[in-house]
């Protein structure tokens, strides 16, 4: 296996080599780990990230709360699928629009500050939904607006986040780092619309919007008391456009990150998307009111902490190619089950086998993708997966919102993961021989 390249190296690998397709790179100075236990929560021995991860955790299991009302709303103000993925797409385009030119300021100004800014920026907003809707004065263009708002923050904060956990834990502690956030990610995914379910059926659903406003303290909160110097990039004469030009050169090199960027292109459009219709799943397929479509996307978030765990737990993969193709293929075939269950229980068992595929699919690319960029490349490279990211989830909800309003949920599900399947399945093939073995 050849070496990948590492950080002060340009960002063309120096041999005029590609590295093969979906093969882990090796990482200097980690030497192997006894105990899963001790592997798996490795970086939570780190203060700063420590600190960091808690704060996060409490934040994202507001996000969750939010996520659920929000649908819910939306629905109970107008009855409309199309609105539904309309509103979820509406959330994630500045994604797709601000993600690129962000990752280039977060590799040329301070994490830290970026972070804060943004997290007060969506605390905000979710606090001004709260009360409109407390005050019944609440609009369907009142969450649009406010949705694209907390879309542009998120824009901010995903790929700035992603290059600050090298600093918090170094390389050694990374792939760790990258893991358990994901498992942060998907225990709010549980928590986070139970409680909602609860909520909204007791307080009303300005109390969803509230909780997450006030979640937004813990993680502002975590990053003034890190103790961590921030490594400042260094200056720079470039222009944003030229360093913008260099991330899309590095990826455009990297023949492993074109193929992880192609599956989580089509994953998102058609596979994830899924999610905007789950209150219209609850409400006409298993007839289940708040409470329902909360205990669904909670067991979805079990299976997909065990995934996220088991990533972490795992250390480094020497086939990873199992991780990533067999991720997709576990998601696609219970979600595509799922789309034709009628029995709440069942539904929720083959969601939870869904998000530990998917979980395990996007743990396995994002690590994969951070273990061969350059330090100096994260931010903009990791603003190209928010690209990549941001442009399918908009499309797939709008899509996927308009299909249900034609062929109905079920049949939209069911194709879009049957969509998923035959696109993995055909890289797959197409991988060569040494690349899947």
């Amino acid at each position: 296996m050849g070496k990948t390249s590492g950080a002060g190296r340009s960002s063309i690998n120096p041999e005029g080599k590609e590295p093969d397709p979906i093969v882990i790179p090796a990482q200097e100075g980690v030497g192997p780990v006894t105990g899963w236990l001790h592997r798996t929560f490795s970086s939570l021995k780190i203060r700063d990230y420590r600190i960091f991860f808690t704060g996060q955790t409490i934040s994202l299991v507001g996000t969750w709360m939010r996520m659920t009302a929000q649908g819910w709303l939306v629905y109970e103000l107008t009855g409309s699928k199309l609105l539904l993925g309309a509103i979820t797409g509406l959330s994630l385009l500045p994604l797709f629009l601000f993600s690129v030119p962000a990752g280039a300021l977060a590799d040329r100004m301070s994490k830290r500050k970026l972070l804060i800014g943004a997290h007060t920026s969506m605390m905000v907003v979710s606090f001004s939904v709260a009360f409109l809707v407390y005050s019944e004065r609440v609009e369907v263009w009142h969450l649009m607006v406010a949705v694209t708002l907390i879309g542009s923050a998120f824009a901010v904060d995903l790929p700035t986040r992603q290059s600050f956990y090298i600093q918090l834990v170094g390389r050694k502690d990374l792939l760790n780092a990258i893991a358990l956030n994901s498992a942060a990610f998907n225990a709010a995914r549980i928590v986070g619309p139970a409680i909602a379910g609860l909520l909204m059926a007791v307080f009303g659903i300005a109390a969803c919007f509230l909780a997450d406003s006030l979640s937004f303290v813990a993680v502002i909160g975590s990053l003034l008391l890190i103790r961590t110097r921030e490594k400042l990039p260094e200056p720079t004469e470039k222009s944003h456009l030229q360093m913008l030009k260099e991330g899309f050169e590095y990826v455009a090199g990297q023949r492993r990150i074109r193929i992880l960027m192609l599956l989580l292109a089509v994953t998102g459009i058609f596979g994830w998307s899924y999610v905007a219709l789950m209150p219209a799943f609850a409400q006409d397929v298993l007839g289940r009111a708040e409470a329902g479509d909360g205990a669904i996307l909670a067991a979805n978030g079990i299976g997909a902490l065990v995934g996220a765990l088991y990533v972490a737990g795992r250390g480094e993969s020497k086939n990873p190619r199992r991780e990533v193709f067999g991720g997709l293929w576990l998601f696609g075939v219970a979600n595509t089950i799922f789309a034709f269950m009628t029995n709440p229980v069942l539904a929720g068992i083959c969601l939870a086998f869904s998000g530990a595929g998917l979980i395990g699919f996007l743990s396995t690319s994002n690590t994969l993708i951070q273990l061969t960029v350059p330090d100096e490349l994260r931010g903009r490279v990791m603003g190209v997966w928010g690209l990549v990211f941001g442009g399918a989830l908009p499309i797939g909800s709008f899509l996927m919102g308009a299909l249900a309003e034609r062929i109905g949920v079920v049949y939209t599900i069911a194709g879009g993961t049957l969509v998923c399947l035959f696109v993995s399945v055909v890289v797959y093939l197409r991988l060569p021989p040494r690349a899947r073995d």
